[in-house]
């Protein structure tokens, strides 16, 4: 009965049906609550999110978290990433960093590269778990390993650092590699750095420069300030000053407009 449910509903859904009409999305919405009250995770899902967004009806958020909870209990795993990520952000509902995590735990066991990610962060920074460097590379390594470039660029620093396991340099430039390679604005600084320094890596000044540009040109505002540094200075780069000051201008530019979105840049962990 509840297969037959299921088919109904994406039969009938706004997703499904692009042409639907009034009547149509009335009649989506009446099975979606039905469903949901049947227990249906899926729909329940659904149904909060409707709740969320409130294109169908009246958006009410204490509503949204309800049902998003009643699917989570009833293992749906995208409700426990939805409530993880609410309580994370606070854009729903109140910040509550042992909410998030304890939400998180359960998709990054089953493999949810995301999950593992904060999971990891949360046994790092010991908010919402208790405080473990090695159970955070434990999760950052999962989190890694499954192709999350954040992952991998927070396990590579921490290779670099030895934190939770023995220093290697070499693996951790192994790992911020990967990530820069595929567009990790962070990690592509600081394999700028790895090179300008020759730790993991042997000493080159001009490949430090063509990665703390390919990290500029994303707008990363670290690379920007840095870009414009080498520029002035000459190093890995033929001196000019004209591109020295159009780098610092565009990381005056950056910042004003991380101010006014209240976009916070990504954590830059090499003070670990």
């Amino acid at each position: 009965m509840k297969t037959l449910i299921l088919i109904l509903l994406f039969a009938i859904s706004p997703e499904g049906n692009a042409k639907g009409t009034t009547h149509n999305t009335l009649k989506t919405v009446r099975y979606y609550r039905s469903a949901a009250k049947q227990g249906i995770p899926e729909a329940q899902y659904r149904y909060a999110q409707m709740y969320e967004e409130g294109k169908l009806f009246r958006k009410d958020l204490g509503l949204a978290i309800s049902w998003y909870s009643k699917a989570a209990r009833n293992g749906y795993l995208p409700a426990h990433m939805r409530l993880g990520l609410a309580y994370r952000n606070g854009d729903i509902v109140r910040r509550n960093p042992a909410k998030a995590a304890e939400w998180f735990l359960k998709p990054a066991e089953a493999g949810d590269k995301l999950a593992q990610l904060y999971v990891g962060l949360a046994y790092w920074d010991g908010k919402g778990l208790r405080r473990s460097a090695d159970s955070a590379m434990h999760w950052f390594k999962k989190a890694a390993e499954a192709g999350d470039l954040t992952a991998a660029y927070y396990l590579g620093l921490c290779h670099l650092k030895g934190r939770g396991m023995t220093r290697d340099p070499v693996l951790g430039a192994n790992w911020v590699r990967k990530a820069a390679e595929k567009g990790q604005s962070n990690a592509q600084v600081l394999l700028g750095e790895l090179y300008e320094n020759g730790e993991g890596v042997e000493r080159d000044s001009e490949q430090s420069f063509l990665w703390t540009l390919k990290a500029a040109e994303q707008g990363n505002v670290t690379a920007q300030h840095r870009a414009a540094d080498l520029y002035a200075a000459g190093r890995g780069t033929p001196r000019n000053l004209e591109e020295s000051v159009r780098w610092y201008q565009e990381a005056e530019q950056s910042f004003k407009l991380q101010a006014k979105t209240g976009e916070k840049p990504e954590r830059d962990l090499a003070n670990w």
